[in-house]
């Protein structure tokens, strides 16, 4: 076969050939390839979650709690407020020797915890009875007390009292504030489940709170 012979010189160029039109019509929906950014932030989120859920159940269903053994003895067993049964097991404790000072968090409402204000108001033979409304009312307000109390009557090993859930929060706060020996015991108490979850918010807020106020 013979190739074409070249144009003349001075002859115009060939027409290239016309390309097909498009049949999508102007302003119709153009279609995108699949959002290859959905699989990461999902994995993401999801360990992020992984990490939360592990967080929590560390920090408020099981976290480092101490133990006051049989015969061993501590200055002052004080019990924090918001749950009344923590009064209650510390008052158990110094009835067997614990301590020779029983010191309750009265942050209630009269009427309220009754058996907070029997224990406050009895005159036990055995053992001394501290009673304290906390100034602000909150577990601050607690460890500002508690270190108040033990720079005035020489204390340099307490152990305070408290629900499972606030023990780790409640270590840091009352650790800023008071300096020697600190013991968290939590109350052996079984507490429904929706406690525990309203109890994981609060306590969440209430460490941000704790991050951003770091002195006692």
């Amino acid at each position: 076969m013979t190739e074409p012979a070249p144009p003349a010189p001075g002859s115009p160029a060939p027409a290239s050939p016309a390309r097909p039109e498009s049949s999508a019509p102007r302003g119709g929906l153009v279609s995108f390839p699949a959002r290859r950014w959905i699989g990461p932030v999902l994995g993401a989120l999801i360990t992020l979650a992984l990490v939360i859920g592990f967080g929590c159940y560390r920090v408020y269903l099981h976290p480092s709690v101490d133990s006051l053994p049989p015969g061993a003895r501590v200055d002052a067993v004080v019990a924090l407020g918001g749950r009344i049964e923590s009064a209650t097991y510390a008052q158990s404790l110094v009835q067997q020797g614990a301590a020779p000072v029983l010191v309750l968090s009265d942050p209630y409402r009269d009427g309220d915890a009754p058996s907070v204000d029997q224990a406050c108001a009895s005159r036990p033979s055995g053992y001394r009875v501290i009673c304290f409304r906390p100034d602000p009312s909150t577990t601050r307000g607690e460890a500002r007390e508690i270190e108040a109390l033990a720079k005035s009557n020489g204390w340099t090993r307490v152990a305070v009292v408290a629900p499972t859930f606030h023990i780790s929060r409640a270590r840091l706060i009352v650790g800023r504030c008071y300096p020697h020996t600190l013991l968290m015991l939590a109350v052996p108490s079984h507490f429904p489940w929706y406690l525990w979850t309203h109890q994981s918010v609060w306590q969440s807020a209430g460490y941000v709170k704790t991050a951003i106020m770091r002195s006692c």
